[in-house]
């Protein structure tokens, strides 16, 4: 059952309407309450009141009749099985052409076109009222490129014969709104059907005229003739067809006795799906079982990833303490030792000791920083020696190792005083760290913070902004730093 709200509809048709929009029989639409009730379901509990089988009066009454309605006979009380039998009537009665053949004007007064201002005809219609349309819910499902649930894009063509041929007998109406039936399943097909509200009234004549919907109590035998009309083929000049089918093939199949060995292929039949869905059952099962299976080895996956990053870090942290007390002099070229000196002057009873220490690799690099005004206590060095370049082109590199962080963060604070050398001093780090480093100072040379320096192998940045928003950050991963390019 459909609550269709109709709130400022202004209707002057006197045609029937049947139980498609009201419970009562026949009711006009100028009667109606402010709210119509579709029956589109026909469930088993009857119409109000009434067994299927039975047909309802506008008093509540149920006639147990086949089909009393305009039969000419008053079989409710108030005679409202006999009102208003004019709808479903052609004005002008001609012989029809049937088979799939073109039909006669106004042979079909209820038959409308709905069509789509830049697709044409995209489905048909019946005029069950002089303001609503039943057509089909299939026809308002949107697709990836069109836009069917939109009333504006529709328009009704009622008195049509000829496609894109508008006559003076062919009336047009926009679309005000469309009811899906609330069932419709548009996978299954299932309850395809829908109501269309028009922009204003339709003024029946001749060639527009509205179609019976019949009572829900209404039998239809297996040998009435149904008629199926509508414009079948979708081109310039089509005409409105119509084709007589017999109920057998619309209604269901005729029931005929079945032998026994319909039913022993039936029972076979019913056993293979038998076994069919329990071997779905069962294969259903196992995936359940793999995909909680599959679920618990992500799950375990995940925890051992996050161990492993966890000992990565701390073998990341025990290799940069290692280089705790380290510094790196870069951009110092050092002299090759002159040990063929050294050996002379031993043979000539000259001590030689003097020539080594000042040729050797710490004597050359702290003899160099002395002279830019840096103090440093040679004692307190341990070892000092050249790294390898790995290319020509990477700058010459000393390290050198100190006793403590102490007399190591003593010489780093002096660093300033190379200011306009190509020498730098810096702390011995890990790769990590060192990419960590030199994004850091890309991002400061980009001024998208405002500084950058290291402090025990720590890599801290501080913030643009003012002295609130200008914070001091340490960075530990390299993915910190995204958030400030």
């Amino acid at each position: 059952m459909v609550l269709i709200p109709t709130s400022g509809v202004n209707t002057t048709s006197e045609v029937a309407t049947g139980d498609l929009l009201t419970g009562r029989q026949r009711q006009d639409l100028r009667e109606m309450p402010l709210s119509l009730f579709v029956d589109l379901s026909l469930s088993s509990s009857g119409h109000k009141g009434c067994s299927l089988s039975s047909y309802k009066c506008a008093s509540g009454k149920c006639v147990n009749k086949v089909n009393p309605e305009c039969d000419g006979v008053k079989d409710c009380g108030d005679g409202s099985d006999e009102e208003r039998c004019g709808c479903g009537t052609k004005p002008k009665k001609k012989s029809k052409i049937v088979g799939g053949s073109d039909a006669q004007m106004g042979a079909w007064p209820w038959q409308v076109s709905l069509q789509m201002e830049r697709y044409g005809h995209m489905c048909g219609a019946s005029l069950v009222s002089s303001r609503w349309l039943l057509s089909a819910a299939h026809c308002f499902q949107d697709s990836d490129t069109i836009k069917y649930s939109d009333v504006r894009s529709w328009k009704a063509y009622l008195g049509m014969r000829v496609l894109n041929t508008v006559s003076n007998a062919v009336a047009t109406r926009l679309i005000r709104r469309v009811v899906l039936h609330p069932q419709y399943d548009q996978f299954t097909s299932d309850y395809d059907i829908a109501l269309l509200e028009l922009s204003a009234p339709v003024f029946l004549s001749d060639w527009v005229q509205p179609v019976c919907v019949p009572a829900p109590s209404h039998t239809f035998s297996s040998s009435s003739n149904c008629f199926v009309t509508g414009w079948g083929v979708l081109m310039e000049d089509a005409r409105i067809q119509e084709g007589n089918v017999g109920t057998n093939n619309t209604m269901g199949p005729k029931k005929t006795p079945a032998t026994t060995e319909d039913l022993e292929e039936l029972k076979f039949t019913l056993n293979m799906l038998t076994e069919e869905v329990a071997t779905v059952n069962k294969q259903q099962k196992t995936i359940m079982s793999l995909v909680a299976e599959v679920k618990a080895l992500r799950q375990q996956n995940t925890e051992k990833e996050k161990v492993i990053s966890s000992l990565e870090n701390r073998v990341a942290d025990l290799e940069q303490y290692t280089r705790i007390n380290d510094i790196i002099v870069s951009g110092l070229e050092i002299k090759p030792r002159s040990y063929a000196k050294a050996v002379s002057s031993t043979m000539s009873g000259e001590d030689a000791s003097d020539e080594r220490d000042l040729n050797s690799v710490e004597n050359q690099v702290t003899t160099f920083l002395e002279s830019k005004g840096i103090v440093i206590d040679r004692k307190n060095i341990e070892a000092c020696h050249p790294l390898n370049r790995k290319n020509k082109n990477d700058k010459p590199a000393v390290i050198m190792r100190f006793a403590n962080r102490k007399h190591k963060m003593e010489l780093l604070k002096q660093g300033r005083r190379l200011k306009g050398t190509q020498v730098y001093l810096n702390e011995h780090l890990t790769k990590k760290n060192g990419d960590i480093a030199r994004k850091a100072r890309f991002l400061k040379k980009q001024q998208k913070i405002q500084s950058t320096w290291t402090t025990n192998c720590k890599i801290f940045i501080k913030l643009n902004g003012t002295p609130e928003q200008a914070k001091v950050l340490v960075i530990r991963e390299l993915q910190d730093l995204d958030n400030y390019e």
